[in-house]
C-alpha cells in the first residue's frame, strides 16, 4: 500500500479532510480483500510493525500520553482525529515529528487503521529495523537450523573480544544453578541467561572500572540482529545488574523470571570471579515470595573463604531492593 502512494494520491492537494482520510482507509483495506483470512487471528499471537511510519506513530502517542508507545486502534483513530483537525498538511504539529515523515503521516494513519481494522488487530508492538531485515535474518536461521541471535551474540562477542573460556564458564554456572531453582523455566530462559553471561563482559574492552555500565551501553546501543527492542533492553539490564547494586535494574525485578535470572547470573559470576577453573559442587537454591536461598557445601565454602565472603556481601546488597538472600552452608 504505502505511506507515500497513498498521501500523494488522497492528500494530493495536501488538504485533510474527514472524507480524504476515509477514502484512504477503503484504498489501502481493498488491497487486503481476499487476503486476510491468511492472516486470522489463530494463526498468529503478536503483532508487530517496522520501519518510518510505525515508529513515527509509536513516538507520537507515547509523546501525547495516548499509550505507552504502543499502538492500538483507538489510540489511531485518536490521531486520526487530530490530523484531520490540522486540515492540512503543513499544520501537522508532534514532538519529534521530523519534516520529511509529517509530509506521509496522513497516509501512514490511513494504512495503519485499514491493517488494523482488516486483520483485527488489538495492539502491534514496534520492532526496530526494517521489515527486509528481520525477513532475511529469519530465513538465514532457519536454514541454518539456528537462531539468529545466537550469531549476533557471537558477532559482538569476537567485536569487543571478550574472554570466551570465562563467559561460557559464567554461563555453565548460571545455567545450572536455573535448573535447580526453578526446573520448570523454558529454553528461552535458559537461552536468554547464557546470551547474558555471554556479554556481561564485552564493556572491558573499554574500561575496567565500572565495566557492567560500559557493558550494558554497548548491548543497549548496538544493532544486534534477530533481539527484538525489549528483548536487547532486558538483555541490557540483566548485564548492567550482574555486579553492583540493584537499585539499578529495580524495574527487571518486578517480575519472578527476571529475578531468578539476574540472581543466577551474580551468583555465578562470584563463583567464577577467579577467572580459572574450579572444581564446584552442586549448587542448589530456592525462591519463594522475595526470597533466595543458596545452598552450598560447607567443606567447600571453607576452602574457598573469599567465594563466602563475596556471598555473604550480596545478602545486603539483595536486601536494598527488599529481598532476602540466605546462604545456607551444610
Amino acid at each position: 500500500m504505502g505511506c507515500v502512494n497513498t498521501s500523494v494520491t488522497f492528500f494530493k492537494d495536501r488538504k485533510i479532510t474527514a472524507q480524504s482520510m476515509q477514502r484512504a482507509i477503503l484504498s489501502a483495506a481493498s488491497v487486503l480483500d481476499g487476503s486476510e483470512y491468511k492472516f486470522v487471528k489463530g494463526n498468529w499471537q503478536e503483532a508487530f510493525g517496522s520501519s518510518g511510519t510505525v515508529s513515527a506513530v509509536s513516538s507520537i502517542l507515547a509523546a501525547l500520553k495516548i499509550t505507552d508507545g504502543s499502538i492500538t486502534l483507538y489510540a489511531l483513530e485518536q490521531l486520526k482525529d487530530k490530523v484531520i483537525h490540522a486540515e492540512s498538511i503543513d499544520k501537522i504539529k508532534f514532538d519529534g515529528l521530523k519534516e520529511d515523515r509529517r509530509e506521509v503521516l496522513a497516509g501512514g494513519i490511513a494504512v495503519l487503521i485499514a491493517v488494523f481494522k482488516k486483520l483485527k488487530i488489538d495492539v502491534m508492538k514496534v520492532a526496530d529495523g526494517a521489515l527486509r531485515y528481520g525477513i532475511l535474518h529469519d530465513l538465514a536461521g532457519r536454514k541454518l537450523q539456528r537462531d539468529p541471535r545466537e550469531a549476533s551474540v557471537e558477532r559482538m562477542m569476537n567485536a569487543f573480544h571478550v574472554d570466551k573460556e570465562q563467559a561460557k564458564r559464567v554461563g555453565d554456572i548460571a545455567v545450572d544453578l536455573l535448573k535447580t531453582m526453578s526446573p520448570h523455566a523454558s529454553e528461552d530462559s535458559a537461552r536468554f541467561l547464557r546470551w547474558a553471561a555471554d556479554l556481561h563482559e564485552t564493556g572491558l574492552t573499554l574500561s575496567r572500572s565500572d565495566y557492567h555500565k560500559h557493558s550494558e551501553y554497548l548491548i543497549k546501543n548496538s544493532d544486534i540482529a534477530g533481539f527484538s527492542r525489549p528483548e536487547q533492553e532486558k538483555l541490557a539490564a540483566l548485564v548492567l545488574g550482574h555486579r553492583g547494586n540493584l537499585k539499578k535494574v529495580e524495574m527487571l525485578l518486578a517480575t519472578k523470571q527476571n529475578a531468578e535470572l539476574l540472581f543466577c547470573l551474580r551468583i555465578a559470576t562470584i563463583a567464577a570471579h577467579a577467572r580459572q577453573e574450579i572444581e564446584l559442587p552442586k549448587l542448589e537454591a530456592t525462591f519463594y515470595g522475595h526470597s533466595f536461598c543458596l545452598y552450598v557445601p560447607r567443606a567447600w565454602l571453607k576452602d574457598h573463604p573469599v567465594v563466602e565472603y563475596l556471598l555473604e556481601e550480596e545478602k545486603a546488597t539483595w536486601a536494598k531492593v527488599d529481598y532476602q538472600f540466605d546462604l545456607i552452608a551444610r
